[in-house]
């Protein structure tokens, strides 16, 4: 779970510190993640003039596969809040659509300062 949590905030966070006006989650599979992971190693293994240790090499892809697999379901990770929700697949050109108009919106409108209190409940 720990390696789980340490690639999502690899892969997942880094875009929200880029820049906030569009959020785009690339999905890896647990297959991917343990492949990347096991390339990784085995490159670094080599540049320290080791020999990659195979059969822990193997034990590691099993257990990444199994931890991505448990959470590879879109309410698991909406449900932690690891992401900002779910839309339905047909709508993914409007949505998509909206957030280009937004951001455009944002860069050509002008700015009136308020005049007035915003009250939060």
């Amino acid at each position: 779970r720990k390696l789980a949590n340490q690639l999502a905030a690899e892969f997942l966070r880094p875009s929200q510190r880029f820049d906030n006006r569009i959020f785009v989650i690339i999905v890896m599979s647990g297959e991917s993640a343990a492949g990347t992971m096991e390339t990784v190693a085995i490159a670094g293994a080599k540049r320290r003039g080791v020999e990659p240790d195979m059969a822990a090499l193997a034990k590691q892809r099993a257990a990444i596969e199994a931890i991505f697999g448990g959470q590879e379901d879109a309410f698991f990770t909406s449900g932690r809040l690891l992401d900002n929700g779910i839309i339905d697949p047909r709508d993914t050109r409007k949505v998509i659509g909206f957030t280009i108009e937004t951001i455009w919106e944002r860069k050509h409108r002008k700015v009136q300062p308020n005049a007035f209190g915003i009250g939060r409940m």
